[in-house]
């Protein structure tokens, strides 16, 4: 089968697909105009075989009309023989107006119907999209109406669970009471879901924390309650407890008495009538032993624990404003205190001290030990300590002490010292307080009078045994230094220190002492 070629372009190239596409319906334009040309081609035949027929069926005229019947064509034609004539003009003329019919090849004709299957099936295809389309978007929006109404409902639903949850914990109980917070807590437990997460949480939790704090409460007070009883047991019979039971007797009395708050006063009362016969009990057993011990160190280790828990059980006395506990505890006070003196006498003798090693305070490790609060300078170098007090005008003192650590009771202590300019004050004793209440003696290089002079150095030995308080400076015509048994009421324990005046200064060349007995060493 040959291939149709554009005339424009004959013998250049096939035609393309369109191009064969355009030709044949170029071709079905030609073939619509065709019934119309065809008219006039047949109108000419028709004419004639019309007037061939008149003229066979007619007889033969007479012989006159010959004569005249040819002498009408010569006059003027007849019609049908002007339809004749006419015939081939119209023939003639259409020819010339319509265009010559072209036939379409198999070849066109099979692709055309290729693709207007193509189309059709295309345009069925997109028919059936579109139903598809249209019946989703139909369930889209019938389904999201019916979502958002039964989402509307289960969230106005939700609102109502949530509201009687906390309605529910709210009204009519009371968290402060034992019954009613046990009921809450389980019905918050069981209805968790219903409030969990959401706005009503925080008010639900503050509702079970103070139904928890109830609940703890009632508990702790039925402890309290428990170890009261078996409290007042032991202070009621305290001959059957040791040393030992009786110490932890008297903590588990304090604690409780901390701890009345919860209980009231008449439960701090109980407390209190328990803990004074703990501690009669405890510092009778103490006082007891020690005597049984005779004049020891270890009689004299007693006595100093006793001291101390009296002191401490005399100063709660007087800041409880408890006048009949702080005159008990200070008259037994004062016993234990005339005791402890006997033995440390008879102890520490010239010959037992003379016994015992001295502690270099400004080499070693004690030259870490030194505390020096206030002070504008301070420096150990060589075996020589420098100490400079606050400036001129400032108002203030400073402090340097040694012997802290040790909480020194009975000790012997060596100092040489250079008072370069300035007032000073020694102390034996020292604590927590730098007045009148520790043993001390001044060192004054200004003032009227003042017995010590300025970059002059001085040797003095200090001796605290029991209560007495000795202060010697030998190699000096100074006096009027300590030599008195103190007070009951002074420091009985503490450091070695020095306080510096402002715009003073002092040197210390030697300081060693001798711990004989102390809160660390008893």
């Amino acid at each position: 089968m040959s291939e149709q070629k554009d005339p424009s372009n004959a013998g250049e190239r096939p035609l393309s697909m369109k191009e064969k596409l355009m030709a044949q319906r170029r071709a079905q334009a030609g073939d619509a105009e065709t019934p119309a040309s065809a008219a006039p081609r047949q109108e000419p035949a028709k004419a004639q075989a019309a007037q061939a027929k008149p003229a066979a069926a007619a007889p033969a005229p007479k012989s006159a009309a010959p004569a005249s019947a040819s002498a009408a064509p010569a006059a003027k034609p007849s019609s049908s023989g002007r339809a004749a004539a006419a015939a081939p003009k119209a023939s003639a003329s259409s020819g010339k107006s319509r265009p010559a019919k072209k036939e379409i090849s198999a070849d066109v004709q099979r692709t055309t119907n290729i693709l207007k299957e193509k189309e059709n099936k295309i345009l069925n295809y997109v028919w059936m999209a579109c139903g598809v389309i249209c019946l989703v978007a139909g369930f889209v929006l019938w389904h999201s109406i019916s979502t958002t109404k039964e989402l509307k409902e289960a969230a106005i639903a939700r609102e109502k669970q949530i509201d009687t949850a906390l309605a529910t914990l709210k009204e009519g109980r009371d968290p402060l009471k034992e019954g009613d917070a046990k009921w809450i807590l389980e019905k918050a437990e069981n209805t968790k879901a219903d409030w969990n997460k959401t706005r009503v949480e925080a008010s639900v939790r503050e509702i079970l924390r103070r139904a928890q704090n109830t609940l703890d409460q009632a508990k702790e007070r039925g402890e309290l309650t428990d170890r009261m009883n078996a409290l007042e047991g032991q202070a009621n019979s305290p001959a059957a407890l040791s040393i030992e039971q009786i110490k932890t007797a008297r903590r588990t009395a304090q604690d409780l008495i901390e701890k009345s708050s919860l209980m009231g006063d008449e439960y701090k009362t109980r407390g209190e009538q328990a803990r004074d016969k703990l501690d009669r009990a405890y510092f009778d057993k103490l006082i007891s032993d020690a005597k049984g011990k005779g004049q020891s160190r270890e009689a004299l280790s007693l006595l100093t624990l006793a001291e101390i828990e009296i002191n401490t059980a005399l100063n709660t006395a007087a800041r409880g404003k408890n006048p009949e506990r702080k005159n008990t505890y200070e008259a037994l006070f004062k016993q234990v205190i005339a005791d402890s003196d006997g033995i440390a006498k008879a102890i520490f003798t010239p010959e037992a001290i003379e016994k015992e090693p001295w502690k270099d305070g400004l080499s070693g490790e004690q030259e870490k030990n030194w505390q020096k609060p206030g002070v504008d300078g301070f420096q150990i170098i060589g075996g020589e300590l420098q100490a400079v007090g606050p400036k001129a005008g400032s108002g203030k003192n400073g402090i340097i002490s040694i012997g802290d650590r040790e909480q020194l009771r009975d000790f012997v202590v060596e100092i040489e010292f250079v008072p370069v300019r300035g007032n000073f004050r020694f102390y034996q004793r020292l604590y927590s307080r730098a007045d009148n209440t520790v043993p001390q003696f001044d060192v004054y290089t200004r003032g009227n009078d003042v017995p010590f002079k300025p970059g002059q150095s001085y040797r003095v030995i200090v001796s605290v045994i029991g209560s007495h308080y000795k202060v010697e400076m030998p190699d000096t015509d100074i006096t009027g230094l300590p030599d008195e048994d103190v007070n009951w009421t002074k420091q009985r324990f503490g450091a070695i220190g020095v306080e510096i005046y402002e715009d003073s200064e002092i040197k210390i060349q030697k300081l060693r002492f001798k711990e004989l007995r102390s809160n660390k060493r008893q």
